[in-house]
């Protein structure tokens, strides 16, 4: 499986963040990443967690000195999917993995973290989607 490719990104002044991130923490550009205890991780690395976008820059553990990560809340990233036919607007969750090989399917409004962005046919393993952070925000009153 390739990993998670971003395809397009917001305003970079109103849609990007620093958040911090573990010296022995491996995050790469495009993984799906949550906030946990103050600290970016893998989407899928921690039972609890708050989703807080996607991966704009890495950190490699124990080797980088910088002691934080640029996320987009607002992007579009092409990511494996379940077998499937997809609708634009769909709503998608997390289904297995995390970092490269992560994973999304169909999901409802209480465990939603991304939307289609194209239409794709029956049997579909890879798409776009659309991950917009503030949305997810107002979808359900909070972002966990």
């Amino acid at each position: 499986m390739p990993a998670p490719k971003i395809i397009n990104r917001g305003d970079d002044k109103l849609r990007a963040t620093s958040l911090p991130v573990a010296a022995g923490t491996q995050i790469k550009p495009g993984w799906f990443v949550n906030e946990v205890g103050g600290a970016c991780v893998a989407h899928g690395a921690a039972a609890r967690n708050v989703f807080a976008g996607i991966a704009a820059t890495g950190h490699e553990p124990n080797v980088d000195n910088h002691d934080t990560i640029t996320v987009y809340e607002q992007c579009m990233v092409e990511v494996d999917c379940l077998a499937a036919a997809y609708t634009r607007g769909d709503e998608l969750r997390w289904q297995a993995n995390s970092g490269d090989t992560l994973v999304v399917e169909a999901a409802n409004a209480n465990t939603t973290m991304c939307f289609v962005a194209e239409d794709a046919p029956a049997g579909s393993t890879r798409i776009k989607v659309l991950v917009d952070v503030w949305a997810l925000q107002s979808l359900r009153g909070s972002l966990t």
